[in-house]
């Protein structure tokens, strides 16, 4: 009954424009909530929180990576194989960092001499228009802005500003994708708000040019349709 669910689910999915390739990485006790279009491939999702988490329109996530935290995802971002975000730390200053010392539900003779689990920091938060290279690794407690980009391999530990290129162990700023100014007003129009068939119509390989035509062009801005996907009960309500 189960798998057929599973399969019923995946179908209305996919008549919203929302394609998932897998149910078997993701949590029991899921709450998303998903803008479509939308395509996930077979990667593992969960999360530490009872908060629905979030994903933007016309995102991708590639095959292969494990997101075990994070609170909302953006727009347009670009997710390669191979990713590790928001996994949970081991504590360091006591017996040991294995879990049985904390994990009273699976360890502890006594339960209640179980210690309380270490204070978590914040899950991650990506932005919009964000591409994360392979095998790159966000620790919790970081935010990504919009418009970075992740080198391939990356340790990202602190904060990302937006339209940065950070790279290395652990991550630093490369350079930025463009100057100063020319970012202040990309985070200003916030691009991703508009449909993509109206972008596409502008010069978008030169970036000077398009925002010379996207002010001219007095575009309306959008709004996708949003689902609450809940995986306890194989749910899917529009919103």
């Amino acid at each position: 009954m189960k798998f057929i669910n599973a399969m019923l689910l995946k179908s209305r999915l996919r008549k919203a424009g929302i394609n998932i390739r897998s149910w078997h990485c993701f949590a029991p006790d899921l709450q998303l909530e998903l803008e479509a279009p939308l395509d996930i491939g077979n990667i593992f999702i969960s999360s530490f929180g009872t908060v629905p988490i979030r994903i933007g329109a016309h995102t991708y996530f590639r095959s292969q990576s494990s997101f075990a935290s994070f609170q909302s995802i953006g727009r347009f971002c670009s997710l390669a194989q191979g990713i590790h975000c928001g996994e949970s730390n081991h504590p360091m200053d006591c017996l040991t960092t294995h879990p049985f010392i904390r994990q009273k539900k699976f360890y502890s003779a006594d339960r209640c001499n179980a210690i309380s689990q270490p204070n978590r920091k914040a899950a991650p938060i990506i932005g919009n228009d964000v591409w994360v290279g392979n095998n790159a690794i966000i620790l919790s407690g970081v935010t990504i802005g919009d418009g970075a980009v992740v080198a391939a391999g990356a340790v990202v530990t602190h904060d990302v500003k937006p339209y940065h290129i950070v790279g290395g162990v652990p991550a630093r700023t490369i350079k930025l994708r463009f100057p100063e100014e020319i970012i202040a007003e990309l985070l200003s129009l916030q691009w991703w708000n508009y449909r993509p068939e109206d972008l596409t119509r502008l010069n978008c390989q030169d970036i000077g040019k398009f925002l010379q035509e996207f002010r001219a062009a007095s575009l309306p801005p959008c709004t996708y349709p949003k689902y609450q996907l809940r995986t306890a009960d194989f749910s899917l309500t529009r919103l």
